[in-house]
């Protein structure tokens, strides 16, 4: 009986270091697809926080005199409860219009509900606004996700002089 020269399975090794070639290139191609969508996430987080900066500075100009007194540097913005109901609110007061509201409570109004909307907008968020000198300044930070998924503080400031 005569042996064939044949070496049988060298194929199925040849499909099978594809396979693994092919499962690697798979894995880095979702690798990549996974920081491509974290990325998306930040930057449209980033950007509702810009807004949200810019959105409490154009309060404190629509409300010059509680600007001016540095008021809206002393609320307390983390004591705010965006999951109750504000007591009272100055646009509802007895003529129905916000001229009957004093600065400082249009200013707490305007807290609450800047504060609140920050609340649900940035997951695990704080504010600060400071004033100094005539200079206000508005901090937002956030809880976001770095390369690799672990927990990083983000966060926006922005100054103006009102």
């Amino acid at each position: 009986m005569k042996l064939s020269g044949n070496q049988n399975g060298f194929s199925l090794l040849e499909v099978l270091i594809a396979l693994v070639i092919l499962a690697i290139g798979l894995l880095g191609h979702s690798k990549i697809g996974a920081l491509g969508v974290r990325a998306n996430v930040d930057a449209h987080l980033r950007t509702e926080a810009t807004f949200l900066a810019q959105d409490m500075i154009e309060r404190m100009r629509a409300n010059r005199p509680a600007a001016e007194s540095a008021y809206y540097a002393g609320i307390n913005y983390a004591a705010l409860d965006c999951a109750g109901v504000q007591a009272t609110i100055c646009s509802e007061g007895t003529a129905g219009a916000a001229t009957d509201c004093t600065a400082e409570e249009m200013a707490d109004e305007d807290a609450f509900h800047w504060f609140c909307e920050v609340d649900a907008t940035l997951p695990n968020a704080n504010v600060a606004v400071s004033s100094a000198a005539g200079v206000y300044s508005v901090q937002i930070s956030w809880d976001g996700l770095d390369e690799d998924g672990n927990v990083d503080t983000n966060d926006v400031s922005a100054t103006f002089i009102p």
